[in-house]
């Protein structure tokens, strides 16, 4: 995918009143930031280490989530049931399908952030293979291989 992208999500945002509030750029690693902010949500683009990332945040820019953890909260899915991450494709149709109901939870919800921090504790857990309460790596199961 060209990086046309980020120059039609940008205008979309800013149809959304949203404004470009920032870009950094790390000369070394050749990682970008590109924040979008408005009242009650922030969208932020991140290129780290050369593959485009897509997260939405409450007002003041954190937590910073991907798609699918937002998914997992919308849609009321057990984090248990990590969902792999999203490709870029498909971390841009969620902001554009569901921009508003993330609006609305962040408005609606004010634990909102320690919310999407658990779920996203168990998913990078469950990825990485440790108990998500003791980050401990989980001894294999009676029966299953080492």
């Amino acid at each position: 995918m060209n990086e046309d992208w980020l120059g039609a999500l940008s205008d979309w945002l800013e149809s959304k009143d949203f404004v470009r509030s920032g870009e950094r750029e790390d000369e070394g690693f050749g990682n970008i930031l590109v924040q979008f902010k408005r009242a009650d949500c922030e969208v932020h683009a991140l290129r780290e280490r050369g593959e485009w990332f897509i997260s939405l945040t409450p007002p003041g820019g954190t937590p910073s989530m991907g798609p699918y953890v937002w998914r997992h909260y919308l849609d009321s899915i057990n984090p248990d049931q990590f969902l792999r991450p999203d490709t870029l494709e498909e971390q841009l149709d969620f902001v554009y399908g569901r921009l508003g109901e993330v609006v609305a939870a962040i408005g609606r919800d004010k634990g909102i952030g320690s919310r999407l921090r658990a779920i996203n504790r168990v998913i990078v857990s469950r990825r990485l293979g440790v108990d998500p309460v003791t980050l401990k790596r989980k001894e294999p199961s009676e029966g299953e291989g080492k």
